[in-house]
C-alpha cells in the first residue's frame, strides 16, 4: 500500500503551507502523467525507457512520486521499487545481510527539471520515500541506486543525502558501443547492514577519493 499523497507541499523543507506562492502537491504518478514522464525522462537520462515502465510507474506497480506545480506540470519524481534481497541481480547480492522476506527499495530514477534544481526537490523527495510504508517495514533493509561513476555531482548529493558507497562496477552501462561503469550507493535501514568486508572497503572510498564530492552537491 502507498503512503498518502500529501497536498499543500511548500517548496521550502516541505512544510504544508496551501497559502505559500511556491505551492507543490506531492503524489503518486497516475495514468495521465505518462507523456510528461517520457519527455522528462527523455531529457535528463542518456538511456531509453519501454513503455511498459511508464504503465508501471502510473499504475501503482511501482513506488512513484512526483512533486506537481498548481498547473499540474511535474517538476520533479522518483520511481522505485521493492526488490526481494534473495532475488536480487548477481551484482547486488552482497548488498546488504538478510533473512528470508527482506526487500531493498530500489531508486529506478529520480530526476528534477533544469529549471526547478538546487530547491530541494530531490531532498523532499528521497525524504518522502524514507517516510514511505515500504521503507518503513521492518523487513526494508536498504534502499540502492546505480548510477554512473562519471556522474560526481549526482555521487556527492547522494552522499550528502546518506548514501555511502558500495561497489564499483566495470561497464555496467552500455551507451551504443561506450561501456561506462557504475557506482552502487546504498542507505541503510532498519538495522541493515552489509557484509564486514563490503562495509569496510566502503568507509575506504567514502573518506578518501569520495569524500571531496560533497562539496560538489547541486543536483537538488
Amino acid at each position: 500500500m502507498m503512503d498518502d499523497d500529501d497536498y499543500g507541499c511548500k517548496l521550502y523543507g516541505g512544510e504544508r503551507d496551501p497559502s505559500a506562492k511556491a505551492f507543490l502537491a506531492v503524489r503518486s504518478c497516475v495514468p495521465s502523467d505518462v507523456d510528461a514522464l517520457k519527455r522528462i525522462h527523455a531529457e535528463l537520462f542518456p538511456l531509453t525507457y519501454p513503455d511498459d515502465f511508464f504503465k508501471a510507474a502510473t499504475n501503482g506497480m511501482l513506488y512513484s512520486k512526483c512533486l506537481a506545480n498548481r498547473a499540474g506540470n511535474i517538476l520533479a519524481f522518483l520511481i522505485g521499487k521493492p526488490l526481494y534481497c534473495s532475488k536480487l541481480d548477481e551484482e547486488d547480492k552482497d548488498l546488504v545481510i538478510f533473512e528470508e522476506g527482506d526487500v531493498a527499495m530500489y531508486i529506478m530514477t529520480i530526476g528534477v527539471v533544469s529549471t526547478a534544481r538546487r530547491q530541494g526537490l530531490g531532498t523532499l523527495l528521497l525524504h518522502r520515500l524514507l517516510q514511505s510504508n515500504e521503507v518503513q517495514s521492518p523487513n526494508c533493509k536498504a534502499i540502492f541506486l546505480h548510477v554512473l561513476s562519471t556522474n560526481s555531482t549526482a555521487i556527492a548529493f547522494y552522499l550528502k543525502q546518506g548514501f555511502q558507497t558500495h561497489k564499483h562496477l566495470k561497464s555496467y552501462y552500455s551507451f551504443g558501443e561506450v561501456p561506462m561503469d557504475a557506482t552502487t550507493l546504498v542507505k541503510y535501514v532498519n538495522g541493515g547492514t552489509a557484509s564486514g568486508a563490503f562495509h569496510f572497503l566502503a568507509k575506504i572510498l567514502e573518506n578518501t577519493c569520495l569524500a571531496p564530492l560533497l562539496a560538489l552537491s547541486g543536483i537538488d
